[in-house]
């Protein structure tokens, strides 16, 4: 027997490569010479090796995420407190109370604060513009700046403002936070829609809409309270119903816990999935008043 040479052609270029297959005198053949590795559109690729050893890394699949490695996916957090909880149930999010959603079709919003520091021309010591990311109601994304004029209600341009999911500052003056507390209400103004308290440069709200073309991944969520040993009732809800794979009108509870003082983490062994369109949003109840919690969800976006 002797040794066989096969050609190879690679799809991507139109090159030949000669493969040869070594003849061990026992009846098999084991390969000598390179191998060409080429990927599912027929393109080569080379393999990254350390003195001909080839280097390999097994990386968490999250840990791809963060690093970019995943096309289509972005690490996602929603991060929200409230001060006063008391024996009725409320929604997570620095105003208090339970939260009202805009109305169908979307509106225009007017940004506002309590003190006149806030103000990006003449330039103040506190917030001077915002970023609004919102979606239309078509669920798809968008986003709009907006020069702060401290007490005095700036109105968005955008007038399909559907869902607020995130309200933060964009640039800041020597005092490095909110000089008050900043509101994206209606234009009236009645209605508020997101806040950034005094001192903070972004809003913590526990409520979030998904995303067109996206799905969210949640899979860790954490909670803490304290405040005279108060129990307390944190409860996360969805309108994504997973039993029937429907989207309702009405929220539904996907997880709750109860505690006291103190902190807690749950993480889920397998990730909850909310498709495009789905509203979630945390709430808590006390068995007394003056209950000062906060709550978060940590996951992923995917497209």
């Amino acid at each position: 027997m002797a040794d066989k040479t096969f050609t190879m052609r690679d799809r991507g270029s139109a090159t030949d490569y000669d493969v040869r297959l070594v003849d061990n005198g026992d009846g098999t053949y084991s390969q000598g010479g390179a191998m060409l590795l080429v990927d599912e559109s027929g393109d080569s690729y080379g393999v990254k090796h350390i003195g001909n050893k080839p280097r390999v890394s097994s990386m968490p699949y999250l840990y791809d995420i963060a690093e970019g490695n995943i096309a289509g996916h972005s690490d996602w957090a929603m991060l929200s407190f409230n001060g006063d909880v008391g024996t009725t149930e409320e929604d997570m999010w620095v105003s208090g109370g339970v939260y009202a959603w805009p109305a169908a079709g979307g509106i225009r919003m007017q940004v506002i604060s309590t003190s006149g520091a806030d103000d990006g021309d003449p330039a103040g010591t506190g917030v001077r513009t915002v970023h609004i990311h919102y979606l239309d109601d078509t669920y798809a994304e968008r986003v709009e700046v907006v020069t702060t004029n401290g007490l005095t209600g700036v109105n968005t341009t955008a007038t399909n403002i559907f869902r607020v999911n995130s309200f933060r500052a964009d640039t800041i003056g020597t005092g490095g936070k909110a000089a008050g507390t900043i509101s994206l209400t209606d234009t009236t103004p009645t209605v508020t829609y997101s806040t950034i308290a005094l001192g903070y440069t972004r809003s913590r709200n526990g409520f979030y809409t998904v995303p067109l073309g996206k799905t969210l991944y949640v899979t860790e969520i954490s909670m803490s309270v304290y405040g005279a040993n108060k129990g307390l009732r944190f409860t996360f809800r969805s309108t994504w119903d997973a039993d029937d794979a429907e989207l309702r009108d009405f929220f539904i509870p996907f997880a709750e816990h109860m505690m006291s003082n103190g902190a807690f983490l749950h993480s889920f062994g397998i990730p909850h999935p909310f498709p495009a369109g789905t509203r979630l949003k945390i709430s808590a109840k006390a068995d007394q008043a003056g209950a000062v919690c906060s709550a978060s969800m940590r996951g992923w976006l995917e497209e």
